[in-house]
């Protein structure tokens, strides 16, 4: 037994298979309950429903395109005065305040990070060093550290690299040598008190 079709074109389609087959076979189904006129009928008050459809559905895109574009128009017009009070009173906020708006506000820079916490370093099988370290506690977010180098008995640090993770292997490094090793957090505002000082 077939089953009845879901989608509207393919309940159409056998609307309009059923009523011609009724048509030309009507020897064979003398008397159906629908009579193949009224399912004529039927079909035409659909092509009408849909034909009524579709324009409403246009009418409803050209409607939203308007709506789109008049509030485009309405946002320019409203920044323009926006714009002109802002000049007008020099950004002066209570004034601005009489319109709805506001002044702009400054642009603050961000603090100092703090201090990179936990510095550990552990020599690998290959050769070079792992360093490991915690982020600080307090301070604006850090947007990279750097990594500094001393050798034993030295003063001067070196910098050997740069990581926005909190640990790196740095390779190849000089082996039976005592090297120390701290990390400095860097953002815009500049850079952190150094971590805590680490040997390997």
């Amino acid at each position: 037994m077939a089953n009845f079709p879901r989608t509207e074109s393919d309940v159409y389609v056998l609307s309009q298979k059923v009523k011609a087959g009724l048509e030309s076979s009507s020897e064979i189904f003398p008397a159906p309950p629908v009579a193949p006129a009224d399912m004529d009928q039927l079909l035409e008050a659909l092509n009408t429903a849909q034909a009524a459809v579709n324009t409403a559905r246009a009418a409803a895109e050209a409607a939203t395109e308007a709506k789109l574009a008049a509030m485009e128009a309405l946002a320019a017009a409203t920044k323009k005065n926006i714009r002109y009070a802002e000049n007008t009173v020099d950004f002066e906020d209570e004034k601005l305040k009489l319109i709805g708006w506001a002044a702009r506000r400054p642009k603050t820079k961000p603090d100092l990070p703090g201090q990179p916490l936990g510095l550990v370093a552990r020599h690998c099988p290959d050769g070079g060093v792992e360093l490991c370290w915690d982020s600080p506690v307090n301070g604006s977010k850090p947007l990279c550290y750097r990594v500094d180098r001393q050798a034993r008995g030295q003063t001067k640090w070196e910098i050997v690299a740069t990581s926005v993770e909190k640990s790196i292997v740095i390779e190849a490094q000089p082996q039976n040598i005592s090297t120390q090793w701290q990390v400095v957090a860097i953002n815009r505002a500049g850079q952190s008190m150094p971590s805590n000082v680490a040997v390997s």
